[in-house]
């Protein structure tokens, strides 16, 4: 290419791939949604067999066999292919009729609800009323889905579920996106079963009709939206693939819901894109997470989040629509001009922090088991979400007291995730967890694994016990042996350095500094190799041989040191002290650190007792709200905006 093209014609061609990029980048939502949905033209159906059940004596787990006959009918008639319209219906009838012959199925919360949103929503776009091109879902397979809907609600839609006045609606139903799935494909089933004559004045098992449980679930989903957007948003927090699920509810509500729910949706979809916003490089989340599931989903930033903001945000984006994309991309939701502002000028801004109150501790017996499966106290979540982002990383974790697995939801204790991310890779990151005998890089769940105290860049963690602190024995964490630290292959730019019991790492555009304060640590070793472990995406394990040992990590951006020599002379000369209750650090950025190692109470900054219930529910730049008000106030640099969630006809307590 040197010598075939002159110079000022390769300069222009280059040019000219840059500026396609550019524009490509810079799309539309909708001009990438269309390109998506181009690349499905013509595609035949391609059915997903029925997989083997989870669990001995259930039904096949039949989530992606649904998925893919919802997805090719969605496709299908949103293209306007006509030669395919008989196969979709067939599909539908076909998919209907399974889970009508065997209650098993239907019943099954890991296969049949997933899909459901999607096909209200193609009843609502295209059957005999529908909204966009009414009438390509023929009669009898319209009449073949409200039989199905009749039954699966008859026997599962629970009005007393809708309870709201004792529990707020944090009575929770299986996990947080379970729960709010089966009660939106309540919601959406009952809407449409109230204007079917055939159904409209029949009742389900618990005595009452569509249109009363259409009622019932609305105002349960005003409340939820409310509780959840004034009490620091998802229990599941920041997790890249359960979120997705819940997002895809909280899109039917925006859609199809009245003028009041429809403006609640909004405002909780607003605020939680303009957290993902200011909480992310190049499109990748960091902070504090629950459920982040141990090895690949927890070393990699590709997470369905991140493919869903690449429709909405200047980002290369994947033209591919899969499983629930199909019900966001269809909505008319689109992000707030604010939320790009934030994410295109992120990097601009100096180093801010993030703090939010989030929701964890249930009623005493109500960790697991029986439904209510978690029943969440509303007098404190337990949680302060701390995050500290620069341009070149974002460090972030959980502060909260160490308790007894059974004070904490699991599905707020299971797979906590905390540690780093660094720009320039969207696998590029150093966090801690805990593994049990097996390889660190199998996938392990784990409960209530690790506790923490963190100042800007600098965070201290230890592995939590056992056995409880007082007389009686307690199980403080479930399956969490060994405290391991993550160090990844991805954007490290060059060996990992130990001197003087620490491991320093350079990323592309920060250093990190790590300390097993007691004891030693080794490296997970591969056979013939020296001492690293190398996964599939490319790292090394540092596991640390004394059990409760803390951890130090310090995290700084590079411009702030001469060089990586600097850095590692400045970590090793800070001061370290720890006896039997207490350890003392002073951080690169010269916060007083004080740490309890026994585990009696909640660390110190400076001096001053770390709050967990402080004063404003969201704290950041571009999110402030005060806790027992009803708004929360959302700004960028262009842009401000208030988020209304007050309810009419319900007072929030």
């Amino acid at each position: 290419i040197k010598y075939a093209i002159p110079q000022k014609a390769l300069y222009l061609v280059l040019v000219f791939i840059t500026y396609s990029w550019s524009v490509q980048s810079a799309e539309s939502f909708e001009q990438k949604r269309e390109l998506a949905f181009e690349t499905l033209k013509g595609r035949p159906l391609k059915t997903s067999k029925k997989q083997p059940p989870l669990k001995r004596n259930g039904p096949p787990y039949t989530r992606s066999y649904s998925w893919s006959i919802m997805n090719f009918a969605s496709k299908v008639f949103y293209l306007g292919e006509e030669e395919h319209y008989k196969t979709a219906n067939d599909a539908l009838v076909e998919n209907s009729q399974y889970y009508l012959e065997s209650k098993k199925a239907r019943d099954h919360r890991d296969s049949f609800y997933w899909s459901a949103e999607e096909m209200s929503r193609l009843i609502r776009f295209y059957g005999s009323n529908g909204s966009k091109n009414k009438g390509l879902i023929t009669k009898a397979t319209e009449a073949k889905l409200y039989q199905l809907m009749w039954l699966w609600s008859k026997e599962n839609s629970d009005m007393s579920h809708a309870e709201i006045t004792e529990s707020q609606s944090w009575k929770v139903y299986g996990s947080e996106n379970h729960h709010i799935q089966h009660f939106s494909t309540s919601w959406n089933f009952s809407d449409l079963l109230r204007r079917v004559p055939q159904y409209k004045n029949e009742t389900y098992d618990d005595g009452f009709t569509p249109d009363q449980h259409y009622k019932a679930w609305t105002t349960y989903a005003k409340v939820w939206i409310n509780q959840r957007a004034l009490r620091g948003l998802f229990v599941e927090i920041a997790c890249g693939g359960y979120n997705t699920q819940t997002l895809k509810c909280l899109h039917s509500f925006h859609d199809f819901g009245d003028a009041e729910l429809h403006g609640l949706a909004s405002n909780i979809l607003d605020l939680y894109w303009t957290s993902w916003a200011e909480e992310q490089i190049d499109g990748v989340r960091g902070g504090f997470k629950t459920r982040m599931y141990q090895s690949r989903k927890s070393r990699s930033g590709l997470e369905t989040i991140t493919r869903l903001a690449a429709f909405y945000f200047d980002l290369t984006f994947t033209k591919e629509i899969r499983q629930e994309e199909f019900s966001i991309f269809t909505s008319t939701y689109r992000v707030p001009e604010l939320a790009k502002d934030i994410f295109s000028k992120r990097n601009d801004v100096s180093p801010y922090i993030i703090k939010q109150r989030r929701q964890g501790l249930v009623h005493e017996g109500y960790f697991s088991g029986s439904a209510p499966h978690n029943w969440f106290r509303t007098d404190g979540g337990g949680i302060l979400r701390y995050s500290y982002c620069d341009p070149e990383f974002i460090l972030g974790s959980a502060m909260f007291m160490a308790r007894p697995s059974e004070e904490w939801a699991k599905i707020s204790s299971q797979n906590r995730w905390q540690g780093v991310i660094f720009k320039g890779h969207p696998d590029a990151r150093v966090y801690l967890q805990c593994k049990n005998s097996r390889d660190p890089s199998e996938q392990i769940i784990t409960f209530n694994q690790y506790w923490s105290l963190q100042d800007k860049g600098c965070l201290i963690t230890q592995k939590l016990p056992l056995d409880s602190i007082s007389s009686s024995l307690v199980k403080r964490n479930e399956d969490a042996e060994q405290l391991c630290v993550w160090i990844s292959q991805a954007g490290r730019e060059k060996d990992i350095v130990e001197r003087s019991g620490w491991v320093f790492v350079e990323y592309a555009g920060a250093f990190v500094g790590i300390n097993c304060v007691e004891g030693n640590y080794q490296w997970k070793e591969e056979k013939g190799g020296r001492s690293k472990y190398i996964s599939e995406l490319g790292g090394d394990w540092m596991v640390c041989e004394t059990e409760f040992t803390p951890i130090i990590m310090e995290v700084a951006a590079k411009r702030d040191f001469s060089g990586l020599s600097d850095f590692v002379d400045t970590c090793i000369n800070q001061k370290i002290q720890i006896d039997d209750t207490t350890l003392t650090y002073t951080s690169l950025q010269g916060s007083q650190l004080t740490f309890y190692v026994d585990r009696r109470q909640i660390g110190r900054v400076n001096g001053e007792e770390v709050n967990l219930e402080p004063a404003k529910v969201f704290d950041s730049p571009f999110i402030q709200a005060m806790a027992g008000e009803d708004q929360i106030n959302i700004s960028s640099p262009l842009h401000k905006k208030t988020l209304n969630y007050k309810l009419k006809n319900h007072d929030s307590k």
